[in-house]
């Protein structure tokens, strides 16, 4: 794979070095082409080594690409060490390289989600060995020269995650007990929580474990504030700052920064509560809407029904999301 992304290369006519020495890192890149270095893994890395490799290239100047090899590029679910590699921009949202010697091609899955069970949903665009320049190839992620929706059926995610939440409490799911035992010393319960918790099935991609943690974060953040009113802007930076106190809940992507992923994670957040109404927009001003949360008596089964055939659309870029 070493010596493909090197005749490509040559092809293009860049220069180049196979596992070029940095003695000021005491690194040898794969392939480095001027301060592109390009890593591909084939094998499992501790996630530790994995950041500190590449806070050493950035520290020195040098931006690395990691791709991943056919054992570690993700199929119906990723794996840690590969969720560990991913990218994130605005125009591809979660992002993540890979490379496969069998059939001669480098890919992206880009756009990627999580069902509540760890499914994984993707986009996958290929390219055949030394087809196209190879950086034009990756600056892929940042261009807007392409645009993907997703259609999710909310009903159907949102009553297996509950009935997962269920089960898994009756057979003293460890981690499950432990958001219980959250949510109870907040006078929560976890099957009788505000619908949004529940909805819509599709887990924040940047959550370690359950991502009801940062859920509860941000909802005391909008009863709190959503009282008098407040407008987008001072939310969302109020929310930020918020998540980054909790950052503990949160995975450590030693490729994107921990402001990108926080703001990404509180756009979510913000979509989601307004498809589900529990803040309303009067003027200018977001407001905490009491009416809903009121109406928490009704049972799950009767607000599942009340979801009849709704489906939730994502997109990238997110500013193209269909509310």
């Amino acid at each position: 794979m070493k010596q493909a992304l090197a005749s490509w290369c040559e092809r293009d006519g860049l220069d180049y070095e196979i596992e070029a020495y940095l003695p000021e890192l005491n690194q040898r890149p794969d392939i480095l082409i001027g301060k592109l270095a390009l890593e591909v893994q084939c094998s499992s890395i501790s996630k530790d080594r994995l950041l500190q490799r590449t806070r050493n290239y950035l520290e020195a100047g040098y931006y690395p690409i990691w791709i991943c090899g056919e054992k570690l590029a993700p199929k119906n679910k990723i794996k840690e060490v590969a969720r560990s590699l991913c990218y994130f921009s605005e125009n591809s949202g979660f992002y993540l390289w890979s490379i496969d010697w069998r059939e001669k091609e480098l890919a992206i899955q880009f756009h990627l989600e999580e069902q509540w069970n760890r499914q994984l949903h993707s986009v996958t665009k290929k390219w055949c060995f030394s087809s196209e320049s190879l950086l034009q190839i990756f600056s892929f992620p940042e261009k807007r020269l392409f645009f993907h929706q997703r259609k999710h059926n909310t009903r159907e995610l949102v009553q297996a995650y509950y009935q997962d939440l269920n089960k898994k409490l009756v057979t003293k799911d460890r981690c499950i007990l432990e958001v219980q035992a959250t949510l109870y010393n907040k006078g929560f319960h976890l099957l009788h929580l505000p619908y949004w918790f529940y909805y819509p099935g599709i887990r924040l991609f940047c959550c370690k474990q359950s991502d009801i943690f940062v859920k509860q974060k941000f909802f005391e953040l909008v009863q709190f504030y959503g009282k008098e009113g407040i407008c987008s802007e001072a939310l969302f930076i109020l929310a930020v700052n918020e998540l980054e106190k909790a950052d503990i809940y949160l995975i450590i992507f030693p490729n994107v920064s921990k402001k990108i992923l926080i703001q990404q994670c509180v756009r979510e957040l913000f979509h989601w509560l307004k498809v589900c109404q529990l803040i309303k927009k009067i003027e200018n001003k977001w407001y905490y809407n009491h009416n809903i949360i009121s109406d928490q008596t009704i049972s799950f089964g009767n607000w599942h029904s009340q979801l009849g055939n709704k489906y939730l659309i994502s997109a990238t870029p997110i500013e193209n999301m269909i509310l």
